[in-house]
């Protein structure tokens, strides 16, 4: 027989007999945004991008549409990527420098890293060295192969102050300080830095480029907000700099500069990008700006475009051919402020509360891929999807409809306009459920050009949520519980019962055939009987500090987010004693909303992006239980042993049927690490010796495929 594994949640009570539990296990698959975007860099058709902190490889091979192919989590936000011969160096500030090789885009792997002596904010690699503006401690040079010895080929600590920037030409590098100007330097012999001149003394300086021996300075300190003083200084001779120009330029010291050709590109945290022409530098003028309402803090221009690192809002590729007539030809999105997400068929909505709506095709989680964006200016408070339609309410005051026939194609076909503010919506059929603060409104669009409203169910209670099933209305009220409407005749809706218990406000509710879940105050989750809403009765309420806000019953297993970070979940199969199964691994960041299908997760983490996971429910068999037949009637969960593990583990399973078998590995990023073909088995028991080899240290997890169904297993590898 199979002894289910119990993982409680931390702090969890229920309120009557618990009972043995299988555990949840998730593994995450793919992963859309991934944070702020302050870096890109260029190879071939690859575009690389820091999303937070992950660095993420673009296929930019079809400029007006890059799709991810590859992502690996690194030690801390990445600021800046270099690359050379298939290897991407990246600095990612106090946690230092890294070595990615990109031998197969699709999966980078880290070669080296190195802890940082100051904080890397910038680097550039040059034949076999590294030369860093590491912050408090200056300029660094490191030979690349002595990167995780930490050697230090040569050092200029004596900065005024912060090294924030840097440019390389011959033997000469200009360290830019926010404390004081520019350091130009002599790297002849790395092992012997001298300092040449210190320009700009007197000045906080935050970028700088050099092409010719002119140097073009950006100036921190500026009287406009959306402006910087870029400084032009003729350097030949160190001695005696000549500043050729001085200029106000639309930017900001959040963007970064880039030289192509006789172009210089200041990327603008304010607003998109500037590019000058210097061919004469005596004499710079205006060429164009590209404008992008996000603003860009790195540019990497290649041949006409121009490939943008815009801050929360992700990646753009603009094209540039045309001065003056600039355009976005591609895009990598991140939602700004995501609030929801509601998902069918493989397909995602997220709704941004600023941004509008972003529909994304997760049907592959190891590249999600963003279809569409419908802009929403006056922002969105909820929507809801249907096979045809997509309804969403903009501003609180407006319904907007737009079809949905096909993925990607959304076209607005009716509006609505309200003199008060709604709250959220419902759709069944082509009745539109309305909720605001007093009153739930019915709107009936099955003339989608002429929406009409046909019932009106008004009170003096302060409604908050609703949720509707079979013509029945659920509303919950900050003080007064849960009512039921029934609106069989939207047109005459009338209540028709109530639970209204003495536990404080209420929050979010979902109902599920005659089974209603809903939230109070402060972490409790209430399982009703709902068959009569007449009589609505208490099933069990479940207690843990970890639970708030949104709750997502999906088949057995209830998904509810965690204060702090992830989600968990309950077995509810028995809604009189829900059981804990656990939470998403530590280190997740807190899930603003998630959506469930099938065995995928897709949820959308604050400051990450959109993150899709599978999960699976995992039980396994008791060796010491005497009632254990002998031909196993099922498939049992595979085991290793021993685990921890150093050298190797055994994985051992048992099938009920012979099958094929494929057993793969995966890290604790999602990223796979060995992939196995074990042919077809025979029923019954079965043992995989599993070397340690190349797989890296931490949480591993590893999945069975047999021919009737999947399973999982996690198990922690200590070099």
């Amino acid at each position: 027989m199979l002894r289910p594994i119990l993982l409680s949640l931390a702090l969890a009570t229920v309120h009557g007999p618990t009972c043995a539990a299988p555990r949840l296990q998730t593994l995450m698959k793919g992963l859309h945004g991934g944070g702020s975007c302050r870096a890109v860099q260029v190879l071939d058709s690859l575009a690389l991008i820091s999303n937070g902190p992950y660095l993420r490889v673009l296929d930019c091979s079809d400029e007006t549409s890059p799709r991810s192919i590859g992502l690996l989590k690194m030690p801390d936000e990445i600021l800046d990527i270099q690359v050379a011969d298939q290897i991407a160096w990246l600095a990612h500030s106090y946690e230092g420098i890294s070595a990615v090789s990109l031998a197969d885009p699709r999966h980078p792997v880290i070669l080296r890293t190195s802890r940082s002596w100051g904080q890397a904010n910038a680097l550039i690699l040059r034949d076999e060295y590294l030369y860093v503006a590491d912050g408090l401690s200056g300029l660094r040079i490191v030979p690349w192969e002595g990167l995780l010895e930490r050697r230090t080929q040569g050092w200029f600590w004596n900065t005024p102050g912060n090294a924030v920037s840097l440019a390389l030409e011959g033997s000469r590098a200009y360290v830019a300080d926010s404390g004081g100007g520019v350091q130009l330097l002599d790297i002849q012999d790395p092992s012997n830095i001298t300092l040449i001149a210190g320009l700009l003394d007197s000045l906080s300086i935050a970028r700088v480029a050099v092409k010719d021996s002119i140097l073009y300075a950006v100036e921190t300190r500026n009287p406009s907000r959306t402006h910087v003083t870029l400084h032009v200084l003729d350097v030949r001779d160190p001695d005696t700099p000549h500043e050729l120009d001085i200029r106000s330029v639309f930017s900001d010291t959040d963007g970064n500069l880039a030289l192509q050709n006789n172009t210089l590109y200041l990327a603008s945290g304010w607003g998109g990008l500037s590019m000058l022409d210097i061919s004469d530098p005596a004499e710079i003028p205006y060429q164009s700006h590209f404008s992008d309402p996000d603003g860009c803090v790195d540019v990497s221009p290649k041949s006409y475009l121009a490939y943008l690192a815009c801050g929360k809002s992700g990646f753009r590729i603009a094209d540039l051919i045309l001065p003056g007539y600039e355009f976005v030809a591609g895009r990598y999105s991140t939602p700004v402020e995501p609030m929801k997400i509601v998902q069918r068929d493989g397909l995602a909505w997220v709704a941004d509360r600023h941004e509008g709506l972003t529909l994304f095709d997760v049907r592959d989680p190891l590249d999600p891929r963003e279809l569409s964006w419908i802009n929403l200016t006056d922002g969105i408070v909820d929507f809801a999807v249907t096979d045809s339609f997509l309804y969403a309410l903009s501003g609180g005051r407006s319904l907007r409809i737009y079809t949905n026939d096909t993925p990607g194609v959304n076209e607005q076909t009716g509006y609505f306009q309200y003199g008060t503010n709604i709250l959220s919506l419902a759709v069944t059929g082509d009745l539109v459920c309305l909720l605001s603060r007093n009153a739930l409104r019915f709107l009936d669009t099955s003339d989608q050009l002429h929406p009409l409203e046909i019932g009106l169910w008004s009170t003096t209670l302060d409604l908050k949520y609703m949720a509707v099933e079979d013509s029945l209305a659920y509303l919950v009220s900050a003080t007064k519980g849960v009512l039921v409407v029934d609106f069989h005749d939207p047109r005459t809706p009338i209540p028709v019962g109530g639970w209204c218990p003495d536990i404080g406000e209420l929050a979010p509710i979902d109902v599920r055939g005659n089974t209603a879940y809903v939230m109070s105050s402060p972490h409790t989750l209430n399982i009703l009987d709902v068959s009569d809403p007449g009589a609505i009765t208490l099933l069990s309420a479940t207690d843990s500090l970890s639970m708030r806000g949104r709750i997502h019953p999906a088949d057995s297993v209830l998904f509810y987010q965690c204060i702090f970070s992830g989600y968990g979940a309950l077995d509810i199969r028995d809604p009189e004693h829900p059981v804990p199964l656990g939470e998403t691994e530590p280190g997740r960041r807190w899930t603003v909303d998630l959506a469930v299908e099938g065995k995928t997760i897709t949820s959308i983490e604050s400051g990450v992006g959109l993150v899709i996971d599978e999960w699976a429910i995992l039980d396994v068999a008791d060796p010491e239980d005497p009632e254990d037949p002998e031909t196993p009637q099922q498939f049992t969960l595979p085991r290793n042993d021993p685990n921890p593990f150093n050298a190797g583990t055994r994985i051992s399973w048992t099938l009920p049927v012979s099958s094929r078998v494929e057993l793969t590995v995966f890290d604790l990023g999602g990223r796979r690490v060995r992939h196995q073909d074990l042919g077809r088995m025979v029923q019954g028991q079965h043992e995989y010796r599993l070397v340690a080899d190349d797989l890296p240290s931490g949480v591993l997890f590893y999945r069975i495929v047999t021919e009737q169904e999947t399973h999982w297993g996690k198990m922690l590898h200590l070099k």
